[in-house]
């Protein structure tokens, strides 16, 4: 537990004693679950805290969370979203395309009692949805699909003035060199950050 409140603090991250006994019983279900339908190729107990837990929350360091209408598109094995929520205590929307990750998500968020709330869908689909389309005021993304479709598929859910967050490697800041503007968004931040020996680019984006 030490180890993890340390870890943390190195990157202006600071943790309750209650949010760190949620982190390691997350870790616990985590693992669990990945022996079962393989959630990511991530085994190893202290990767799952640096590569999942800690690049997850990086990004309260400067993104405004509270009070905010939040969508994780293409959660995955449960990442970013769940150390967020359990960081921020906020409210999420999960959505991903592959049914069996999502009942480990949602099964790992209820036992954590996290805001988390898991929808089974394709982005393409759900965009279309009067109850999801232009409702929020941020989406988060990691590692999802490339720039241009990743542009395409999350600004549609964003409110005019909404933000969104995608986690990117390096690769990112070339691409970024040639923005294409037929999309309804201006970058606003690229944030770059060096964690234990690789290197996360937040890219916020704006929707305009």
């Amino acid at each position: 537990m030490n180890d993890l409140q340390s870890i943390f603090a190195k990157y202006n991250l600071s943790l309750t004693d209650k949010q760190i006994r949620k982190f390691m019983s997350l870790q616990e279900l985590f693992i669990e679950w990945n022996s079962k339908i393989n959630l990511s190729a991530i085994k190893n107990e202290d990767e799952i805290i640096i590569k999942h837990f800690l690049d997850s929350c990086l990004a309260v360091n400067f993104v405004n969370f509270p009070g905010k209408k939040i969508m994780d598109l293409g959660t995955g094995g449960g990442f970013p979203v769940l150390p967020l929520a359990i960081l921020t205590g906020e409210k999420f929307i999960a959505v991903d395309s592959i049914r069996k990750k999502l009942i480990a998500v949602q099964d790992m968020a209820d036992k954590l009692n996290l805001k988390v709330k898991t929808i089974h869908t394709r982005a393409e689909q759900i965009a279309q949805d009067k109850n999801f389309a232009g409702k929020f005021d941020l989406v988060i993304t990691r590692a999802v699909t490339k720039w241009d479709n990743l542009l395409k598929i999350t600004l549609p859910f964003l409110k005019k003035g909404g933000i969104l967050c995608a986690y990117q490697g390096p690769a990112i800041l070339e691409e970024l060199k040639n923005f294409p503007g037929k999309f309804p968004g201006k970058v606003i931040k690229t944030e770059i950050i060096e964690l234990e020996g690789m290197e996360r680019v937040f890219v916020l984006v704006k929707k305009i």
